[in-house]
């Protein structure tokens, strides 16, 4: 039997993503200006959600999201943290590109490549999804099969999302056999056990969602390595 795959290096840790961008001010999640705004308010990293829309990778957290006319394509939303980040002084945010329907991947690495010939490097990005999908319609993807492309046809960081802590030894089988570096784990469900665990497998953890500041502490406090917020204060937090 051959040797379990070892995961690959984290290339940060970023102790907080901007889930969908800093939108709570704003009409609406997942826009562009989001996105200019948690760049602006010094957010390390930056969650999005990608489907495909009329043939167009678009950025949006379901899909009543995706088919907004504000709703951006990948390739703008990028673009528009890439010129947010020049215009303030910073450094890029780590993005962390969740895939949401089946299809989305190569598509993903198109925009990527892309991206990367306008400065983006692989370690600026992290491709994230699902292993176990709700019975729902619109999650009966199948997105274990689309993370595997990415980790086929690219050297991009990887994240496998879970739902529950129970089953940890087939998480952290998930992520070798994908050579994820980070699971990405349900806030009510973390705890200090299934961190300790998921380190001494060599991969990082990070809790999703995180709606206020005692919420964060919460996660900070079980040794987790960072979470996904919808409202945070970034000033202050380096990279």
């Amino acid at each position: 039997m051959s040797s379990p795959r070892t995961p690959r290096p984290s290339p940060w840790p970023i102790p907080c993503f901007a889930h969908q961008g800093y939108w709570k001010t704003l009409p609406e999640k997942s826009t562009i200006r989001a996105f200019t705004r948690a760049v602006e308010a010094r957010a390390p990293g930056i969650e999005l959600d990608v489907r495909v829309v009329e043939g167009e990778l678009k950025v949006g957290h379901d899909r009543k999201h995706a088919l907004r006319r504000v709703a951006p394509t990948l390739a703008q939303a990028l673009s528009a943290i890439a010129r947010t980040a020049r215009r303030v002084g910073v450094k890029r945010p780590v993005v962390n590109v969740e895939l949401k329907e089946r299809g989305t991947a190569r598509m993903v690495l198109r925009v990527l490549r892309d991206a990367a010939r306008q400065g983006w490097r692989t370690t600026d990005f992290i491709v994230s999804a699902f292993t176990r999908v709700k019975t729902d319609p619109e999650r009966r993807q199948n997105l274990p099969a689309e993370l595997a492309i990415v980790a086929a046809e690219s050297r991009l960081p990887l994240a496998v999302l879970v739902r529950s802590a129970s089953g940890i030894d087939r998480h952290i089988a998930q992520a070798r056999t994908l050579r994820a570096c980070s699971l990405h784990l349900k806030r009510t469900d973390l705890t200090s056990r299934y961190v300790a665990r998921a380190h001494a497998a060599g991969l990082t953890v990070y809790a999703w969602t995180a709606r206020s500041q005692r919420q964060a502490a919460r996660v900070s406090a079980t040794g987790a390595d960072g979470y996904f917020a919808d409202l945070c204060r970034f000033e202050g937090i380096e990279r």
